[in-house]
């Protein structure tokens, strides 16, 4: 099988891609072309690695449509604010004629445009949005999410930290953001069900992120095990500068690492994260895939950039198994038959109760070695769900994400 896969990798890497005129979708002729609209965010950090992900899965995804007279394309648009990206996505639907939609926006954008694809009929693929009411109250049917939930973010990492290490009373540092919140609240939540306790939780307003040497004594005052970082954005930076400047030896991390979603690797990193891909990964063919977008876009795949690439791949391969043009028929081929691979070892689909992606998550670590170049910042040390997880019942990959009851979705 290995063997097979670096044969069909070699053909995909020197596959074209090419675009040509408008054309129905499955209809008659040689070549159809099939439209998709992909939307990107304006949002610095956002763009290049999904674009980057998403053009090497139309590549791949044509060397298996041209055996059947058809032929990809992605529609790239950009947008802000949310309006602009509707505003952008009806264009793409109205004039441009994409038959399904696929998008790496905000949380905010992407649940208008969950809204959009159920007004119109159309399968949307959400990319990046780690927003849990996507998966949630705020579900469509005709909405499939790639990347990892924030649930199954921290879950991840808790499974790893709490089964794994036994780092069972944590300190938190949170944020006042919406998102930051969501970060703590999950954390706390995951060690309450699983045996654990939160030892304090410690807002990181401005203060203390620009003066963490207080915030770092109350750390040290209730000697927890291991140390959360619920923070985003310049205020996870400042706090991990701090806890490098600090001397603390107690283990910290997160599940939302700025260096691994943006490519920032600054010397301000520490601790264990949690991340759905990461581009060091070499078992179950990984490294072949990893070389293989090196090859095609000069860059380290990252999480972003898989799930951008494994979306196109899903939602392609779909489309030419599904012999009906309906909509509605590939919604029901998606939530029934997927069984993708990804390079991950195991076979995924989607949630039944809420279209989320199964998929195994990986734990890295800050790699602090002399010599190190930019690209090895986060290595792999661990990979979620763990074997022989005492007392789980059902599915492994079930493990770390919201049940049914808990997940609060409704069609």
């Amino acid at each position: 099988m290995k063997s097979l896969r670096v044969v069909v990798g070699l053909l995909m890497i020197g596959f074209l891609l090419v675009v040509s005129s408008p054309a129905s979708l499955w209809g008659q002729g040689a070549a159809e072309e099939i439209r998709i609209g992909y939307l990107l965010s304006k949002k610095a950090g956002f763009s290049t690695q999904d674009r980057a992900g998403a053009a090497m899965g139309v590549k791949e995804i044509n060397l298996q449509a041209a055996h059947l007279g058809k032929r990809f394309s992605l529609l790239f648009a950009q947008g802000g604010k949310s309006t602009e990206v509707v505003a952008e996505a009806k264009r793409l639907l109205d004039q441009e004629q994409a038959v399904a939609l696929m998008g790496s926006v905000s949380g905010a954008a992407t649940i208008a445009l969950a809204r959009l694809a159920e007004e119109r009929g159309v399968v949307f693929f959400n990319i990046g949005s780690s927003v849990d009411s996507l998966r949630g109250s705020k579900c469509g049917r005709n909405t499939f999410s790639i990347g990892p939930s924030l649930t199954m973010r921290v879950r991840s990492l808790g499974q790893w930290i709490v089964y794994g290490q036994g780092w069972k009373r944590w300190a938190v540092i949170a944020g006042k953001s919406r998102t930051e919140q969501r970060l703590a609240q999950a954390a706390g939540d995951y060690l309450t069900a699983n045996g654990g306790q939160v030892a304090i939780v410690l807002p990181a307003g401005d203060a203390e992120a620009y003066e963490p040497a207080g915030l770092f004594a109350q750390v040290d005052a209730v000697k927890p095990d291991f140390l959360f970082v619920a923070l985003t954005g310049e205020k996870q930076t400042l706090v991990l500068d701090g806890y490098n400047r600090s001397g603390l030896t107690y283990p910290i991390g997160g599940a939302l690492p700025e260096m691994a979603r943006f490519d920032r690797h600054s010397p301000a990193a520490a601790g264990y994260w949690s991340v759905g891909w990461n581009h060091l990964q070499r078992r179950y063919g990984a490294s072949e895939l990893n070389n293989r977008f090196v090859d095609f876009a000069g860059m380290r795949m990252d999480e972003r950039a898989w799930a951008a690439w494994a979306g196109v791949k899903i939602l392609g391969e779909a489309m030419l198994r599904v012999e009906s043009p309906s909509p509605q028929a590939l919604v029901s081929y998606l939530q029934e038959h997927v069984q993708f691979d990804g390079y991950k070892g195991v076979a995924m689909n989607f949630r039944s109760w809420n279209n989320q992606l199964r998929q195994p998550m990986h734990v890295v670590e800050f790699n602090d070695e002399p010599g190190r170049n930019g690209w090895d910042t986060l290595v792999p040390v661990g990979r979620i769900p763990l074997r022989g997880l005492k007392g789980w019942k059902g599915n492994p990959l079930d493990s770390f994400a919201k049940s049914r009851t808990e997940s609060g979705c409704a069609w």
